[in-house]
C-alpha cells in the first residue's frame, strides 16, 4: 500500500509541474506534430523521390515562431485520486510491459474487495460515528464494552435491525442501555463484564431470552437483625369456694402481663424487608398469674338438721348484753347478733359456729359504732356463762339461704 501511495504522490508531482514548452523553428525535438500531407498520386511505375526537408516538415508541425508567437504557459490541472492511479497503472503497462487482461485481472480482483468491504458494511450497519461506552462505573458494579466483543452503543436500535434495546439496571447502580441481536442475558451479561459483589443478585435465569425493551435487573440482598419485644398473657386460675357469696367472682390476685424478648434475622431487597426468620425468643418478665374466687356455697348440719349456705366469714366477734331493743326492732335476747349491714344485711339468718362455746343460728337485727367489716357483736343474757370473761374472739359465721 505505500509504494502505490508513493508511485501516485510522484504521478501528481509530475502533472503539476508539467507545461507547455515554445516551439522554435529549428527544435524539431518539441514540434507539435501534425497530419501528414497527402501524398500525390503518381502514375504507376513511376517513383518521385521525397525530398529530405519535406519528409522533415511532415514530421513537425506547419506552425513557425512567427504562427506561434510568445511562450505562453497552461495552469496546472489538478488531477484525481482515481485519475492518477488510472495514469499510474498506465504507465506501469508502458515501462513494464504488462499484459492488458493481467491489468484486467488486477482490477477485477480490486474491485471486487472493494465491493465485498461496501457489502459487509451495509450488511452489519456498523455506526462508526457513534461513541461506545469504554468504561461504565455503576457503584459496586463495573461494566466494560469490549469494541472487539460488544460493539454496543448507547442509542436504541432500529426495528429493522432486528436488535433489541435491553436496559441492565443495578440497584444503587447506573443504567446501562445497550442494544444486541437475539441472544440470552447470560450473553449480554458476559460481553458486557458486569461483574456485581455477593450482595447482588440477578433477578430471574440467565437462560432468559432478550427482547424488546427488556430490563436484567440485580437486586442488592442485604441483611440485618432486628429485637422486639411483646406482651406475654397471664394466665387465669379459677377457685371454686365458700367464703364468697354464691354466683360471685372476687379477684384475689390481679394478673401481670410477662415481656418476651425475640431476635430475628431481616432480608431485605432493594433496602425493602421481605423475610423475617425468627432466631431466638427469651421470657424476659414472667407474667403473673390471674386467681379467681367464685362462690359455689354448700351446705352444713346444725343438731341433725341441714342448711344450705351462700357463704361463710370469718369474722372478729364479741359479746353484749342489757336487754332493749335492736336496731332492727327485735327484742335484744340470744336470738340476734349485731353487724355491719354492708357485710350483713340485717334480718339474714346466720349461724354463727364459735369454737369456744355455742352460739347457734342467730338473725342479724342489731348494730353498733364499732360494728365495722368482718365483726359481729353476740348478745348474750346476763344469766349466761359465755357472757363473763368472753373477751375477744375469732368465729366463722355462715350466711344461711
Amino acid at each position: 500500500m505505500t509504494g502505490a501511495q508513493n508511485a501516485m504522490e510522484e504521478l501528481l508531482s509530475k502533472s503539476n509541474e508539467t507545461q507547455i514548452k515554445d516551439i522554435g523553428a529549428g527544435d524539431r525535438s518539441a514540434a507539435i506534430p501534425q497530419n501528414p500531407p497527402k501524398k500525390a498520386v503518381k502514375p504507376t511505375g513511376e517513383r518521385t523521390p521525397v525530398p529530405a526537408s519535406k519528409t522533415a516538415h511532415s514530421k513537425q508541425n506547419k506552425r513557425t515562431n512567427e504562427s506561434i508567437g510568445p511562450v505562453r504557459r497552461r495552469k496546472k490541472k489538478k488531477m484525481s485520486l482515481f485519475a492518477a492511479i488510472i495514469a499510474e497503472l498506465k504507465d506501469l503497462v508502458k515501462n513494464v510491459k504488462i499484459p492488458r487482461w493481467a491489468l484486467t485481472a488486477v482490477l477485477s480482483v480490486i474491485g471486487i474487495a472493494v465491493a465485498l468491504t461496501v457489502a459487509i458494511v451495509l450488511i452489519t450497519k456498523i455506526d462508526f460515528d457513534k461513541e461506545i461506552i469504554p468504561d461504565i462505573s455503576c457503584g459496586n458494579i463495573t461494566a466494560e464494552v469490549s469494541a472487539d466483543a460488544a460493539q454496543i452503543p448507547v442509542f436504541t436500535a432500529p426495528a429493522e435491525n432486528n436488535r433489541h434495546t435491553v436496559t441492565v439496571d443495578i440497584f444503587e447502580g447506573e443504567q446501562i442501555v445497550c442494544s444486541t441481536l437475539p441472544t440470552t442475558v447470560s450473553d449480554i451479561v458476559e460481553k458486557m463484564n458486569v461483574e456485581v459483589s455477593e450482595e447482588y443478585v440477578l433477578r430471574g435465569t440467565l437462560e432468559a431470552p432478550v427482547s424488546e425493551d427488556m430490563s436484567i435487573n440485580y437486586d442488592k440482598i442485604t441483611y440485618g437483625t432486628v429485637t422486639e419485644t411483646a406482651s406475654v398473657p397471664f394466665e387465669t386460675k379459677t377457685f371454686d369456694v365458700q367464703n364468697v357469696a354464691r354466683g360471685k367472682s372476687i379477684v384475689t390476685k390481679k394478673g401481670i402481663n410477662g415481656v418476651s424478648t425475640a431476635t430475628y434475622k431481616i432480608t431485605y431487597v432493594n433496602g425493602v424487608e421481605s423475610e423475617r426468620v425468627l432466631e431466638s425468643q427469651v421470657i424476659t418478665k414472667q407474667p403473673v398469674t390471674q386467681v379467681i374466687h367464685k362462690g359455689v356455697g354448700g351446705t352444713i348440719t346444725i343438731g341433725g338438721k341441714t342448711y344450705s349456705y351462700s357463704h361463710y366469714i370469718d369474722c372478729k366477734t364479741t359479746v353484749y348484753t342489757g336487754g332493749g331493743t335492736t336496731a332492727s326492732g327485735l327484742p335484744a335476747t340470744e336470738k340476734v347478733i349485731a353487724v355491719d349491714p354492708r357485710v350483713i344485711p340485717l334480718g339474714t339468718q346466720v349461724y354463727v359456729e364459735d369454737p369456744y362455746c355455742y352460739v347457734g343460728i342467730r338473725t342479724a337485727a342489731d348494730t353498733g359504732g364499732a360494728i365495722k367489716g368482718n365483726f359481729i357483736d353476740i348478745y348474750f343474757d346476763e344469766s349466761n356463762p359465755n357472757l363473763w370473761g368472753y373477751g375477744v374472739r375469732r368465729a366463722r359465721v355462715y350466711i344461711l339461704d
